[in-house]
């Protein structure tokens, strides 16, 4: 069962255990346009951990995180007319 929650409001089922292991875990995408480069990474998270029901989320650049190719990939262009409509264009058809 899942509910909406604000943090901080109440006790939640993971806060009186100091600490739950969770592995190795996904962490993210790292696309060329973001990363610079030629060629799609993902990220791995060694050790993601819990401490008392708070699970801090290192930050992309972290370099605790195992960084792997992917694959090539080459890097895309965003633009009004080029690869995006306009939203009044795209409701006319």
């Amino acid at each position: 069962y899942v509910e909406p929650c604000e943090f901080g409001s109440g006790t939640g089922f993971y806060d009186a255990i100091p600490q739950l292991g969770y592995g190795m875990m996904f962490h993210s995408f790292g696309y060329p346009g973001e990363i610079g480069g030629d060629h799609l990474i993902r990220r791995l998270w060694r050790d993601a951990v819990l401490n008392n029901g708070i699970l801090t989320f290192p930050r992309t650049d972290d370099p605790g995180l195992i960084v792997q190719t992917v694959r090539a990939m080459s890097s895309r262009h965003y633009g009004l007319g080029e690869s995006v409509r306009a939203v009044a264009e795209e409701l006319e058809s």
